[in-house]
């Protein structure tokens, strides 16, 4: 595959174009980063659809990551924003480019702004607007939008500030034992001639680009890599980047100042998980979901740390950025005629979702009560689906021959030209309904204080044990915007001063969150004891609100307001 056609499938309206007379290899360049880690507490992960899978506490940050790309000839820009998300809703596309509106007057807009996602399941929910994909978050959950958006704006503006020439360069590699088809009975269900054309039912090709500035520093990297990152399972609480997150942390922790963004292409039918189980689910390789994470990561890290140590072709050509929106329920089929069987084969059909949907996948399994592959109706998903809304019949006739893969699969990742769709609609959120609760009120333990400490951590620890400690703090959701870390570690200097070498962002040190009794709040931070450690006097801080040491808790009154409490 040439280096236009890989750019081309890889950034869909990002064209790196070489054209005659127009072969600069230098470009405007700019990177950035920012927090959108939501609420760590008492709100439902987006990607299992399980109201069980409730936030409760931190494994690793979410990050939105910018780059930008900017032709030196023509002067037109491409902001490409990825974030550790599980997709980017509708509805905060709308609101950031809305606020770049604003901010940047036309600079940035719908036409040259790519928000992409990870597909991380370990990231609260509750943005999206859509009953199908809130209604297991309770709702919309305004916390979580506005740090989301707000970060993702934080990131281009870090991008946008650090604009400077620079060159671009990209390569490819293969990730050993990193995917497995979930569905290999679908896969073969492809025609031979296409099948033919590759030589496995998965893609383990990661493709990377590579911002370098004119003195040649490596400023950034964007990868991609199609699996998805459910090594975390359905039992998971903590917030976390995944697989992918693993490795994004690996790589900017050994590079320093280096922006690392791994995203995901074609993984529908591709799971992290290599062992089958024998009852329709996958594990992964690890004693816990953790590990795995940490086995597929360091997989897709290694391929990457090559690919950047390794040779590159430098990218030249001019920058294109076109978007479209395509009504998919009503595209025009050419080379098919209708038939009595199939009276809608020329065209495209309303979306529907069949009961099988809710049975989930080998990563993830969620009511019990439907398998894959079932057609019998379920007399449960016929009752809710005549009372919410019974399909037209037309639509039940245009959908009754279909076999279509509701994601982007190892074979249908090929781009297909259509005519262009209606502009959404934008939504006032005012309108949006949430049945959370939110944080009623906040309590100390009786004849304590917050941040006073309920489990102090021990002298000594040996390796591979964990260093902990738990705190009388406060719910986090309070002051969400305001938390720089919820705990950190710090080391003690030989000048008796203690610096922070962990936050709450370190994949090794974890924040968990647990509600005790009415009001109260335990936060436990434990960190890892890793060989490297021994030689530390450590020593771990709670920063439930953000400020180290004093431990400013931000707690809440009932039905007053939030108060600070040193």
């Amino acid at each position: 595959m040439s280096s236009f056609r890989l750019l081309q499938s890889l950034l869909f309206i990002l064209l790196l174009i070489e054209l005659p007379g127009h072969a600069t290899a230098t470009y405007n360049i700019g990177v950035g980063k920012s927090d959108i880690t939501g609420p760590a507490a008492q709100v439902v992960m987006m990607g299992f659809a399980s109201s069980d899978e409730s936030s409760a506490g931190i494994l690793n940050c979410l990050y939105a990551r910018a780059f930008l790309i900017q032709d030196a000839i023509t002067r037109k820009r491409v902001m490409f924003v990825h974030c550790d998300l599980h997709s980017v809703m509708q509805l905060v596309h709308q609101e950031v480019l809305a606020q770049l509106a604003t901010k940047y007057k036309g600079l940035y807009t719908e036409q040259n702004v790519i928000l992409h996602a990870t597909h991380t399941h370990a990231g609260p929910g509750g943005t999206a607007r859509y009953f199908l994909y809130d209604v297991s978050s309770f709702g919309y959950v305004s916390e979580n939008f506005d740090k989301i958006v707000s970060g993702i704006v934080s990131a281009i503006d870090a991008a946008h500030n650090s604009i400077q020439s620079g060159t671009i360069r990209w390569n490819k590699g293969e990730v050993s034992k990193g995917v497995k088809n979930r569905s290999p009975e679908a896969y073969l269900a492809n025609p031979s001639s296409e099948r033919a054309q590759y030589s496995s039912d998965v893609d383990s090709t990661m493709r990377a680009l590579h911002f370098f500035s004119s003195s040649g520093k490596l400023r950034g990297v964007l990868a991609f890599y199609p699996v998805h990152p459910t090594s975390l399972s359905v039992q998971n609480l903590l917030i976390s980047g995944d697989n992918k997150g693993y490795a994004e942390f690996l790589l900017e922790d050994e590079l320093d100042d280096v922006i690392v963004g791994i995203g995901i292409t074609n993984a529908g039918d591709v799971s992290p998980n290599l062992i089958d189980i024998g009852d329709g689910t996958f594990s992964g390789e690890g004693k816990t979901t953790i590990e795995s994470a940490e086995i597929m990561g360091k997989r897709q890290y290694d391929t990457l740390s090559s690919l950047i140590k390794g040779t590159s072709e430098l990218v030249h050509g001019s920058i294109v950025a076109n978007l479209s929106y395509v009504d998919f329920s009503n595209v025009a089929l050419t080379g098919v005629t209708p038939n009595i069987a199939d009276p809608y084969a020329n065209r495209t059909c309303p979306a529907v979702i069949g009961q099988n949907f809710a049975a989930g996948t080998e990563d993830g399994r969620v009511l019990s009560m439907f398998t894959e592959g079932n057609l019998k109706a379920n007399a449960l998903f016929r009752t809710l689906g005549g009372v919410v809304k019974e399909a037209p019949q037309w639509v039940k006739d245009c959908q009754n021959v279909n076999k279509v893969p509701p994601v982007a699969t190892s074979v249908a990742d090929s781009s297909v030209p259509l005519d262009v769709g209606p502009t959404p609609l934008q939504i006032n959120r005012n309108s949006l309904i949430t049945l959370q609760t939110g944080v009623v009120m906040d309590s100390a333990p009786l004849l304590r204080s917050f941040s006073d400490v309920r489990t102090q951590p021990s002298s000594s620890y040996s390796v591979g044990s964990v260093a902990s400690a738990v705190f009388a703090g406060a719910h986090p959701k309070n002051a969400l915007t305001l938390v720089s870390s919820f705990c950190d570690v710090q080391k003690l200097g030989s000048n008796g001063a203690y610096t922070t070498v962990m936050t709450d962002a370190h994949w090794d040190l974890r924040y968990r969150w647990e509600r005790y009794l009415i009001a109260e709040s335990k936060n436990t931070s434990g960190t890892f004891a890793k060989v490297d450690a021994l030689v530390w006097q450590a020593r771990i801080a709670s920063c439930t609100a953000g400020i180290r040491k004093t431990c400013l808790v931000h707690w809440r009154r009932m039905k007053v307001r939030l108060a600070p409490s040193s």
